[in-house]
């Protein structure tokens, strides 16, 4: 596997989804300023008249055209700049939003800076396109000559008007059935059972020593006196330790034979199990339940036969239809020997429920030993231990601080917080996705009605006349009001058609991210295009209520 993907492989598709949802709100507010810029245009089309016929070639009209949207767009640029310098700070202070970046891996320096003025550029040419395109090409005999009010346009003005109304609908669709997709699916990962209880636990990290071979028996010592000191403390009702905490994101796998079966040939066909070191109490603790057979408990320390628990996943995988219980394995190694001393059997004699390490995948294979049997090869660098409290946990951790340091002065403990926590913070990453995601199908919504109302209104405005006239041959107010509302809701029905269908090619992206909700759930798609469209409606509702309250007499004398 390459390093990068190896590193950041399952952060790649969310920063994805992040950019493309960026990608979707810049277009959107470009359609609205190049909508702006037309309707601008259209009010100007004399002016550009005057400056061609005075021989102006169409080369200085583009450059004077896009150096005023240029101008514009820098404006724009420096008020971004200053928002994202304050949005930044408010970032880092919400540690929830960035886990698991470093500190000072956040914000603005010179290729920032670069790529916002190169985006201005690009933002400013994408806006102005289309106005230059209609703006250049004055129809110099019928202005000159006065025909046609300064401010009508033309019709392929028009069309371009409404073709960039359905992509701004279009790409707020996408963006809203992205974000209505993360959100089923965190609400589904909240419901999802970790396995273990997490209410009323407090956890914390202890390090092993560097030199394990050395310190073993100082390291067996530690681990059974800080379990029975912290089990002294009032409040507490359990105690036990593991190697890894479920949820907290880190893995330890081993390579597993089990007696009575052929040694695999190809390494990929070796059995591969989480492996877990245990402090005894820790299943009680978590509130695990037991299946069958018993729990590690103290007497399962060295020198003693050597057992170990498997989850229920590693039961029904490696011996379907058999009883565990009995059953024999040993670590994986490149020796073929049958008897290894270097190498024990372990005898499996207890089986549990299984624990989730990860909410949104399916669970593996696992198997605990206790620590104190598996010195000094122990295979994790740490020891979690948890506390299972009569009342609050976090309000134990000064208590149990001191316990530690009563054991063991020189010993620091890192990362104490409760299970709860730990659960939390499983899901920070897809909680941040969800909600800097539907920061921007809100804003690419917000947009997309500004657009729908503006395009509405100036439509309106220029077809005052036609709507007199309609008025005076006997047209009801909501006669007129429908057929506002119908061309809106036509334009947004388009955009609503055209974004669920990219939605639908962006399935291998978003199915990703998703867990227990497909990325074509017909009940997002449905009420999100339902809300779009009246949203739609909503914002040509004004436009609208004018245009039926047009007086004809004044209309036609206007003309």
């Amino acid at each position: 596997v390459p390093l990068t993907e190896q590193m950041v492989g399952d952060v790649r598709p969310g920063l994805l989804m992040l950019w493309g949802a960026v990608g979707c709100v810049l277009l959107i507010a470009c359609a609205n300023v190049a909508n702006l810029l037309l309707v601008r245009a259209a009010g100007r089309r004399r002016e550009i008249a005057v400056r061609t016929a005075l021989g102006a070639g169409r080369g200085q009209l583009i450059a004077h055209l896009l150096l005023e949207s240029g101008l514009l767009a820098l404006a724009g640029g420096l008020l971004g700049l200053a928002l994202a310098s304050g949005a930044l700070r408010l970032f880092a202070a919400l540690p929830q939003m960035h886990a698991g970046v470093a500190p000072g891996g956040i914000g603005l320096d010179g290729r920032a800076l670069a790529f916002t003025a190169a985006l201005c550029i690009a933002a400013s040419v994408v806006a102005g396109l289309a106005p230059l395109l209609q703006t250049t090409r004055p129809d110099l005999a019928q202005l000159l000559r006065g025909g046609g009010r300064a401010g009508t346009g033309t019709a392929g003005s028009r069309r371009t008007r409404n073709g960039l109304v359905v992509a701004e609908m279009a790409l707020a669709m996408m963006l809203l059935i992205g974000a209505g997709l993360l959100l089923r699916s965190l609400v589904r990962l909240l419901g999802v059972d970790p396995g273990f209880r997490a209410a009323g636990v407090l956890s914390f990290q202890i390090d092993r020593p560097e030199d394990p071979a050395r310190q073993a028996p100082r390291l067996a010592l530690l681990f059974e006196r800080l379990a029975d000191r912290l089990r002294a403390l009032p409040g507490a009702a359990a105690v036990g330790g593991i190697s890894q905490l479920p949820l907290a994101g880190v893995e330890e796998k081993a390579g597993v034979y089990i007696e009575g079966r052929p040694v695999p040939e190809k390494p990929e066909d070796v059995l591969i199990a989480d492996s877990q070191e245990i402090v005894p109490g820790y299943f009680e603790t978590m509130a695990i339940p037991l299946l069958r057979g018993r729990l590690l408990d103290a007497g399962d320390a060295a020198g003693k036969p050597l057992v170990a628990v498997i989850d229920e996943v590693m039961a029904r995988t490696w011996w379907p239809g058999e009883d565990p219980l009995g059953r024999r394995f040993r670590r994986a190694t490149n020796a073929r020997r049958r008897d290894d001393p270097a190498n024990p059997w372990y005898t499996v004699v207890g089986i549990v429920g299984t624990v989730r390490h990860a909410l949104g995948a399916e669970p593996r294979p696992e198997m605990y030993r206790t620590a104190a049997q598996l010195l000094p090869a122990l295979a994790s660098p740490t020891m979690a231990y948890v506390v299972r409290t009569r009342s609050d946990p976090a309000a134990m951790t000064a208590a149990v601080r001191a316990a530690v340091r009563e054991v063991d002065p020189g010993q620091p403990i890192t990362k104490v917080r409760t299970m709860e926590q730990v659960v939390a913070d499983s899901l920070t990453r897809r909680r941040s996705s969800l909600m800097l995601l539907g920061l921007f199908a809100g804003l690419a919504l917000a947009l997309s009605a500004v657009g729908i109302y503006g395009v509405t209104s100036y439509s309106v405005a220029q077809r005052t006349r036609e709507l007199g006239l309609r008025v005076a041959l006997g047209a009801r107010p909501w006669g007129v009001l429908g057929l506002v509302l119908g061309e809106a809701g036509a334009l947004a029905g388009l955009g609503v058609l055209l974004g669920a269908g990219g939605a639908l090619a962006l399935n291998r992206l978003l199915s990703s991210l998703l867990y227990g909700v497909g990325a074509t759930d017909p009940l997002t798609f449905g009420l999100v295009g339902v809300g779009l469209l009246l949203i739609a409606l909503a914002a040509a509702y004004a436009p609208g209520r004018r245009a039926a309250a047009v007086d004809p007499i004044a209309a036609l004398r206007d003309e």
